[in-house]
């Protein structure tokens, strides 16, 4: 997986976004068809490896709902935008990639941003790791998971702040996705 930053000197992105960077998957994770589903990484029911066998077996879900977190990505690029978290508790400004819990959430992002240069695009847990593994590749140390607009343009945090070395400790999809809703009780940011 490569990341490019792809800053763009000619055109100023707004006072939150500050740079955007380009990921590819490789070619295991870009062979799903558009429009469907992202591949679940792991299987969460089930007491042994036969029970989730047997439940991939049958189709039956190991998970009500889709198993995904969202991202906004340029609509003509597919890149990714970075945004500066302020200074906070004696940690220095910083970047940050963005990581939605519900595409409500991201909906709302972008509704506030009155723009229509993003997508939102689903990550399965796998999916999301290999786009943290590739920011981080280019130096940015940083998640921030359901950011608020508004408190970002106001120049405050605007969401919760996952330092990503804290996540080395267990560096699967599965732990990352779990960091996400823990750190948001599951529950989403309001923007």
């Amino acid at each position: 997986m490569s990341v490019q930053d792809s800053a763009s000197p000619e055109k100023k992105v707004d006072k939150v976004i500050v740079r955007h960077v380009r990921a590819d998957f490789g070619a295991e994770l870009n062979a799903a068809p558009a429009g469907a589903m992202p591949v679940k990484e792991f299987s969460a029911n089930g007491p042994n490896s036969a029970s989730r066998k047997a439940e991939g077996q049958t189709g039956a879900p190991d998970m009500p709902g889709r198993h995904v977190v969202f991202v906004l990505a340029r609509q003509a690029s597919g890149e990714y935008p970075v945004v500066k978290v302020p200074e906070q508790d004696g940690i220095p400004a910083r970047e940050a990639i963005m990581f939605f819990t519900q595409s409500e959430t991201a909906t709302l992002y972008v509704q506030v941003a009155r723009t229509a240069e993003y997508a939102i695009k689903s990550l399965a847990p796998q999916e999301a790791v290999s786009l943290v593994h590739s920011v981080r590749s280019q130096g940015i140390e940083w998640i921030i998971v359901d950011p608020n607009r508004r408190h970002q343009e106001d120049g405050r945090s605007g969401g919760a702040v996952i330092q990503i070395a804290a996540l080395d400790h267990d560096p699967s999809g599965e732990n990352l996705y779990q960091e996400f809703f823990h750190v948001t009780n599951g529950q989403p940011t309001k923007s």
